[in-house]
């Protein structure tokens, strides 16, 4: 048997196992809606099905969370601490406080690992209790949107640049070294999505009122989506269907359209500001891509390997 087939069959099983210890569940879509002292949780099936309230806090505005579907928690943050709770909302409990306020956070799964960024113009990291807290980068100005690329061994951030109103997408190591500029991200680049398998980054421009894309090294920056009414402000990709998802605020409504921003369609419409999201990718997706339709994703990474 030839090295691939073996390699496409292991990688099979290795994807069937995932789905059937619940590691990846139902297509479903998780996002932040409220205001500033006040806030809740929601999911729903992508279809707009299955809606329900996870929980709601009169504390502090939620702006984003991240999901860990294999551990069944999810985690989020806003003003002055990181919280978590089981996936359906239950056993809440708070992790980090005296944070400030957060627009940026990131898991590392395989690590254990939270990472954030604050308008106290830092990034930090901690274990998934909240324990050892380190201080990774320091910036001059304020940090907005945060992703990370653990294999990459980088993150990206989007922050003001020194002494003006100007906004940019930076990039460094996942302890803070090696800082590199990226590129101009816009008037006011929130939340930041990374598809890997094709080297690009997409982020969510509030006050441009737009979504973009660029490669991950800053080059081939475009506009993908510009609305005259809302705000973009969070984004997550599902790159099993090529599908980009964001919140605007002031339209009130979440997104979706393909990874080229063409298609676009309304998902649901809120009566507050949704905030930050993020989705769950469905087993028979991943089962399917585990059986079948692997050969596509090897031939993705390949192209990409011979880009670089």
């Amino acid at each position: 048997m030839k090295k691939q087939s073996i390699l496409v069959l292991v990688i099979a099983g290795l994807f069937i196992t995932s789905w059937a210890s619940g590691a990846a569940l139902a297509t479903q879509i998780y996002w932040c809606e409220g205001g500033w002292g006040s806030g809740s949780v929601y999911r729903a099936s992508l279809d707009g099905s299955d809606k329900e309230t996870l929980f709601s806090s009169t504390e502090s505005p939620l702006s984003v969370l991240s999901l860990d579907a294999k551990g069944g928690k999810m985690y989020w943050t806003g003003y002055d601490k990181i919280q978590r709770a089981n996936l359906d909302g239950s056993g809440m409990e708070v992790l980090v406080t005296g944070i400030g306020f957060s627009e940026g956070l990131a898991l590392d799964l395989a690590n254990g690992k939270l990472y954030w960024a604050s308008d106290n113009r830092t990034i930090q990291r901690a274990n998934f209790d909240g324990t050892n807290v380190e201080n990774l980068l320091t910036w001059s100005e304020k940090i907005f949107g945060l992703a990370v690329d653990i294999d990459g061994g980088k993150m990206y951030w989007s922050a003001r640049d020194t002494g003006t109103s100007h906004n940019s997408i930076w990039k460094s190591n996942l302890d803070g070294t090696g800082v590199e500029y990226l590129l101009d991200g816009g008037d006011e680049p929130l939340g930041i999505a990374l598809d890997l398998s094709a080297n690009k980054m997409y982020w969510a421009d509030w006050q441009g009122r737009k979504v973009w894309r660029a490669n991950t090294d800053g080059t081939g920056s475009e506009i993908l989506y510009t609305t005259e009414t809302g705000n973009p402000i969070g984004i997550a990709l599902n790159v099993f269907t090529d599908k980009i998802c964001w919140s605007e605020w002031n339209t009130k409504h979440i997104l979706q359209a393909n990874l080229d921003g063409s298609d676009v369609e309304v998902l649901f419409s809120r009566i507050a500001d949704p905030w930050g999201i993020a989705i769950i990718p469905e087993p028979a997706t991943v089962l399917l891509l585990g059986l079948g339709g692997l050969a596509l994703l090897k031939n993705r990474k390949r192209v990409n390997h011979g880009e670089r």
